[in-house]
């Protein structure tokens, strides 16, 4: 699986690396969240498993999705299958 080390660049991940991303995810909501809340070794750890630091691991998380994400989001909503 290739993956390109351009900023912000969208790479494919394996099941355990998303479900890895989505807890950093999920932490970055989380207030006060920096190097001394107790879980930072946690989330240093998880975010090393992607190659990130655990910083940027939040400062990404925290951002808002790109076009194509938001095209998609904007198409969830419409979608009429989806019973909306």
């Amino acid at each position: 699986m290739g993956a390109s080390t351009k900023p912000g660049a969208i790479q494919a991940l394996d099941r355990n690396s998303a479900i890895t991303a989505m807890t950093l995810a999920d932490l970055a909501g989380e207030r006060d969240l920096n190097e001394q809340h107790q879980l930072w070794p946690f989330i240093q750890g998880w975010a090393a498993e992607l190659g990130l630091t655990g910083s940027e691991a939040i400062n990404r998380a925290t951002q808002p999705g790109g076009p194509r994400q938001q095209h998609d989001r904007e198409r969830e909503r419409t979608d009429p299958e989806a019973g909306q």
